[in-house]
Formats: structure tokens, sequence, C-alpha cells
């Protein structure tokens, strides 16, 4: 999703402390990977109604760590392009829109964390109907907010210098990750509302859930991808 970024064809070649920035944006990816895996698990077995309450909660607590830890890669990917560094990171560009995105990206992870902390709270048993429900309409509001930093960004963000040479597939991926996080995210507001305006609470609170777990996983995947150089 972040591919914007960092230059990852040349990060892994430049100076220690853009290979330390590098490598916690690896694992940030793999880690929000891996908890979206959770979620999306957890949620299709509370769906068919294992456990519900119980993998509701569970399903909550992973999809707000892959929340938080997606977030919280991309923000800091973000603030460490933006000081002077080696040919591994790019330019910094418009300093409005990078900053528009470390906004995004951090609404994101503190979205994540407050789910994380209502998931908690669920599992201890105060009102999960109501939390859960709670839980997809708040991180749904993180995915837009993201969704919307990066569509604004790629839409007038600065383009790529010669030195720099071609950014083939970069824009089309970022574009298309910050779309499908924008409209997974209004998909979870909607269905967390219905699940607080109807009877079906926990139906509608792991659907929400499932698809967010679903769109952090395939953001994840395609930057795993482009950073592993996986198909090149």
């Amino acid at each position: 999703m972040a591919d914007q970024v960092y230059d990852l064809g040349n990060a892994r070649s430049s100076g220690d402390s853009d290979w330390m920035s590098f490598t916690v944006f690896e694992v940030g990816i793999l880690l929000s990977g891996i908890a979206a895996v959770g979620a999306v698990v957890s949620a299709i077995m509370g769906l068919i109604g294992v456990s519900t309450l119980i993998l509701g909660a569970a399903a909550t607590v992973s999809a707000g760590v892959a929340m938080l830890t997606e977030g919280g890669a991309h923000a800091a990917g973000v603030v460490s392009r933006r000081r002077p560094s080696g040919p591994g990171i790019q330019a910094a560009g418009d300093g409005r829109r990078e900053m528009e995105m470390v906004g995004g990206f951090g609404l994101q992870a503190l979205t994540g964390l407050a789910a994380i902390v209502m998931g908690i709270f669920s599992i201890m048993g105060y009102n999960p109907s109501i939390l859960l429900s709670v839980s997809a309409l708040v991180m749904g509001a993180g995915l837009i907010a993201t969704g919307i930093s990066l569509v604004r960004r790629n839409a007038g963000g600065p383009k790529p210098s010669r030195t720099q040479g071609p950014r083939t597939g970069t824009l089309s991926l970022s574009q298309s990750n910050g779309a499908l996080e924008l409209i997974i995210g209004i998909a979870a507001g909607v269905f967390g509302i219905l699940g607080l305006a109807t009877g079906y609470p926990l139906t509608f609170a792991l659907v929400a859930i499932l698809a967010i777990g679903a769109a952090v996983f395939f953001n994840g995947t395609s930057m795993a991808t482009k950073l592993f150089g996986v198909g090149d």
C-alpha cells in the first residue's frame, strides 16, 4: 500500500539509518499480515457459530493489531522519508500531502488500538455485542482516513525525477490499495451501524471485521510482493 514511501529497489543498499527504517517497515507489514489472517479465520469461525462471542472478540483484537501495526509502519515510513537521507529514500515531495498521509496512517493505528481495547473488554464480558459493532465502526473510520489520504496523495503527488528512473506499477498499486481501504472502510462503517441498529449485532460486526482483515491482508501481501521481489 505504501510503495510510494520507499524506493523498494534501492533501500536495501542504502546507509545504516535508512536500512533500519526499512527493516521496521518490513516487520510492521509482516506482523499486520499475520494478525489479519488471525482476524479473518476467527471471524469466519464465529460466523459459522463456533464460540461466536469469544471468537468475535478475538477477531476484533487481531484486526486491531493488524490496523495498529500497518498504520504505525506506514506512518513511520513517511516520517522517515521526510528527513534528508541516502538514495534508498525518495525525496519528500509535497509536504502537505505527506502530512495528510501521516495523519491518515496515524488515525488508522489509533483506531486499531481502540479496537484492541474494546476487544479485550468484550472478552471480559462487558457488552460484547455493542463493543464489537462499535469496533467495526471505528476501524472502518480508520480505513476511510487511510484510503482518502492515499488516493489524494497519488492523485496529486510529485512525479519521479529522471534520476529516480521509472516507477512502473507503483502508482497503480498504491492507488488500488487506497481505493480498496476506502471501500472496505465505508462498508465496515455501514455494517457497524447496522449492527447497532438491528437485532443482529454480532453477525454484522463479524462480517465487517472479516472484510477489514481481508483488506489489510491483501494490502500487506501486495506490499510483501514488492518488498521481496516476488515475481520480478
